[in-house]
């Protein structure tokens, strides 16, 4: 969990003249403008809003709860960063980008439950495999011992997969509270917009 505090850079003595003095002085720095990151200028507001807030300050100071939900957090600066690959690829007053985004993530989400299916047939392969081999000589089974390992290494894939899912589904549910304003294409410019823009969120 990242301490506000220290995004902040003042102790935690600070009252709120230092506290709105010290915010005041690293967002100019951390303005991706001004070549800061989006990331780090998005965790600095963050950091401001808790210690600016007498209430939350001082649930923070007894509890440490700064009350942010950080996969949240980390879900919408993903859902920004969409925006602005496709904003640099198509044409953001002619083109739908919240819809591109939904369809992309959506498509990506489609692809994961894909790959769980596969990964599910694996295990259900190995899990059969495993039960037919025989060693012979006794002693340890080490052909059972690689199934064993391959059937690990699907159930690992399916965790990171279903974790994908959860955030790409936190990305739509914070896109649904957006909409995009498109003009009408000019008179001739039908079907002239170019292809969809593709980008991948997986991973990060």
């Amino acid at each position: 969990m990242s301490d506000p505090y220290e995004d902040l850079g003042v102790a935690r003595n600070a009252d709120a003249k230092v506290i709105k003095r010290a915010y005041r002085k690293r967002v100019m720095k951390e303005h991706p403008d001004r070549g800061g990151s989006e990331e780090g200028f998005k965790r600095l507001q963050l950091a401001y809003d808790v210690l600016s807030d007498p209430e939350r300050k001082d649930k923070y100071d007894r509890t440490g709860d700064s009350g942010i939900d950080y996969a949240a957090q980390k879900a919408f600066a993903e859902l920004a960063s969409m925006f602005v690959q496709l904003a640099e690829q198509c044409d953001p007053d002619h083109q739908d980008l919240k819809a591109l985004v939904v369809q992309n993530v959506s498509q990506q989400i489609e692809q994961c439950r894909h790959k769980i299916a596969q990964n599910n047939k694996i295990i259900a392969k190995m899990e059969r495999a495993a039960k037919r081999v025989r060693r012979k000589s006794g002693g340890e089974n080490l052909v059972e011992g690689f199934f064993r390992s391959h059937i690990l290494v699907a159930q690992n894939a399916i965790a990171r997969l279903e974790a994908e899912i959860a955030r790409g589904g936190m990305i739509l549910k914070l896109a649904e509270d957006y909409e995009w304003l498109v003009d009408k294409a000019p008179i001739g410019a039908h079907g002239q917009l170019g292809p969809m823009a593709q980008f991948h969120w997986q991973g990060r």
